[in-house]
C-alpha cells in the first residue's frame, strides 16, 4: 500500500531558499518559467501563425486569442524565435530581414519541430534545475525535521480533533488515520470522527484527505471524516438536516435530482448564448468555429456521473460520483465510487504517453501545449458539427472528434488499494461539452466500466491527487517517485 506523506506547512521563520534563479546557458536559461531565449519563452507554429499571419483567422475564437494576447512582436522577440528553433541567422540581420526568414522558415515547416541540437540544451538546464530542486528537497526536510518537536508540543496541547486540525493537518492525519510510515490505518480511528466548529482549514484538510486512499470526507455544519463513505455521508447528511430545523439560513448539500436540473439550466444557458452568437454570424469560417470542439477550453469544470453497473453493485457508493477536469482536455480527479483517481487525457494514446512521460501537471512549460502535442492531441483541423458535412474521404477522419483518451491512477476506496489500470476514453455529445459518455478499463469492474457524465455549475477546484504518489503496482506495494516529505 503506497505511503501518504504531506509537505508541512512553510514556517514564517527562516529557511532555505526555493530555487528560483535560472539555469544559464548563453542565451539559452531554464528555471521556474521553463525554457526561454533570452527570458523569451517558444511559442508553438500554431501560436506563431495566428501571431504572424492574424489576417488568415476569422473565427471568433481565435480572433479573440489575437485581440488578447499580450504577446510583443519585436526584434528581441523574432530573435528569440528563431533560436528556438535552431535557424541561424547573421548577428547584424535587420528587424525587417529576420521576421522575413521566421516567416519563410515558418512557411517550411521548420517550426513544426525542436531541432535536437536545442532539445539537448534544453534537457540538460532542465536536469542542472532539477538538481537544484532535488538538493532544496533536502534542507527543506533536514529543516523542517529541526522544527518538528516545536509542532508536536503545539500539537499535544490540543485538546479536541477539531482543535488538531486546526493547529496541524498533517499531525492529525497521521495521529488518527496514517501509521509511522503514511500508511492507512483503519484500527486507529475505525468509527466517523466528528469536526465541530472546524471552518478555517476545511480546503487544505480536503486536499490531504484526497491524496489518502478510502478516506472520506463529508461536510455541512460538521466535518465528519471515516474510512466508511456511507456512513461519512448518511451521518453529515443527518447532521445537516437537524441544523436545518433551527436554522433558516442553511442550504442543503444538491441531492442528485437538484444536480440534474442545474446541468440541464447550464446546457439551456449555453446553448441559448450560441444561438445569439450564430445569429450574429455571417461568415462561414464563424460559423465553423463555433461548431468546433476544443478540448483545451471547452472541458473546464466539474461533471456529476451516472454508472449504472457501479449503482447496481456498490449501490452506497454511488450517490456522490464526479469528475473535475482540473487542466481541461488534459488532467482530471475522478471518483467512481469504488475507485478513485487521476486521468492523464489527450486525443491519442501518443499524446497520453507523452503528458505523462512529461510529468507536470501544474505548470505545464511551453512544450506542453506545442505543436508535437497539437499533431496528434488537438489537430489544427477545425472539426464541425452542423452543415453540409466532410466530403465521403474525410467523413472517417472525423470519427469520435470529441472523444479524448486517458491513462489512470487511483485507489479502491474500500480497501484502500493502490490500483494501476490501462486507460479508456470519455466521448463528449457536443461541440460544448456539457455531457460525456466514457468507458474505463478496470479488472474490478469485469474488466470495463461504462459511465456518464454531466457538466453542473462550479469550478474545477485544485489538484489534491499526485501521479507519482499513485505509482504503486497493484496489490499496494510503495512505487517510486513519492515526495520527501516531512512531517
Amino acid at each position: 500500500m503506497a505511503s501518504t506523506k504531506f509537505k508541512a506547512e512553510k514556517p514564517a521563520s527562516d529557511g532555505p531558499r526555493y530555487p528560483t534563479e535560472d539555469i544559464i546557458q548563453g542565451p539559452f536559461s531554464f528555471g521556474p518559467c521553463g525554457f526561454l531565449v533570452n527570458q523569451i519563452p517558444r511559442e508553438s507554429a500554431k501560436s506563431l501563425k495566428r501571431l504572424l499571419y492574424p489576417e488568415m483567422f476569422t473565427e471568433s475564437r481565435t480572433t479573440k486569442l489575437i485581440q488578447d494576447d499580450d504577446t510583443v512582436i519585436d526584434a528581441s522577440w523574432i530573435e528569440a524565435q528563431l533560436q528556438h528553433y535552431g535557424i541561424q541567422c547573421r548577428p547584424d540581420i535587420g528587424p525587417f530581414k529576420a521576421k522575413a526568414l521566421l516567416l519563410t522558415s515558418l512557411s517550411h515547416g521548420l517550426c513544426d519541430t525542436v531541432p535536437p541540437q536545442i532539445l539537448k540544451i534544453r534537457t540538460i538546464l532542465q536536469e542542472k534545475f532539477k538538481a537544484a530542486l532535488n538538493d532544496y528537497d533536502v534542507k527543506y526536510a533536514a529543516y523542517q525535521a529541526q522544527l518538528l518537536s516545536n509542532r508536536i508540543h503545539k500539537f499535544k496541547a490540543c485538546g479536541t480533533p477539531a482543535e488538531e486540525a486546526k493547529c496541524d493537518t498533517s499531525l492529525f492525519l497521521r495521529k488518527r488515520f496514517l501509521d509511522e510510515n503514511g500508511n492507512p490505518e483503519m484500527t486507529k480511528t475505525p468509527d466517523v470522527l466528528l469536526l465541530p466548529g472546524f471552518t478555517d482549514k476545511r480546503q487544505t484538510l480536503t486536499r490531504m484527505i484526497e491524496r489518502v486512499p478510502a478516506l472520506h470526507i463529508a461536510f455541512g455544519d460538521i466535518v465528519a471524516i471515516g474510512w466508511n463513505r456511507k456512513k461519512v455521508n448518511d451521518l453529515a447528511v443527518r447532521i445537516n438536516k437537524d441544523y436545518k430545523l433551527s436554522h433558516d439560513d442553511f442550504t442543503a448539500p444538491s441531492d442528485p435530482d437538484r444536480q440534474m436540473m442545474d446541468h440541464h439550466v447550464l446546457t439551456a444557458n449555453i446553448r441559448k448564448d450560441r444561438k445569439k452568437l450564430i445569429a450574429t454570424t455571417l461568415k462561414s469560417r464563424e460559423l465553423e468555429a463555433l461548431n468546433a470542439f476544443d478540448p483545451g477550453s471547452d472541458t473546464a469544470g466539474c461533471y456529476i456521473i451516472k454508472a449504472d453497473s457501479i449503482a447496481a453493485t456498490w449501490p452506497e457508493l454511488s450517490d456522490n460520483m464526479s469528475l473535475r477536469m482540473i487542466h481541461p482536455g488534459r488532467l482530471a480527479v475522478f471518483d467512481l465510487g469504488i475507485i478513485a483517481g487521476l486521468m492523464v487525457l489527450g486525443r491519442s494514446a501518443t499524446a497520453v504517453a507523452k503528458r505523462i512521460e512529461r510529468g507536470n501537471w501544474s505548470n505545464y512549460d511551453e512544450d506542453t501545449d506545442s505543436d508535437s502535442d497539437d499533431t496528434d492531441d488537438f489537430p489544427n483541423t477545425i472539426l464541425t458539427t452542423t452543415g453540409t458535412g466532410p466530403s465521403p474521404s474525410k467523413r472517417q477522419k472525423l470519427d469520435h472528434a470529441r472523444r479524448l483518451h486517458f491513462r489512470w491512477r487511483g485507489y479502491n476506496t474500500v480497501s484502500a488499494n493502490i490500483m494501476v489500470e490501462k486507460g479508456g476514453w470519455l466521448e463528449f455529445t457536443n461541440e460544448v461539452a456539457t455531457a460525456f459518455e466514457g468507458r474505463i478499463e478496470v479488472e474490478l469492474l469485469d474488466g470495463e466500466c461504462g459511465f456518464r457524465g454531466f457538466r453542473v455549475p462550479g469550478a474545477a477546484g485544485q489538484l489534491t491527487m499526485d501521479w507519482d504518489e499513485l505509482s504503486a503496482v497493484e496489490g499496494g506495494k510503495k512505487g517510486e517517485g513519492v515526495g520527501k516529505f516531512v512531517w
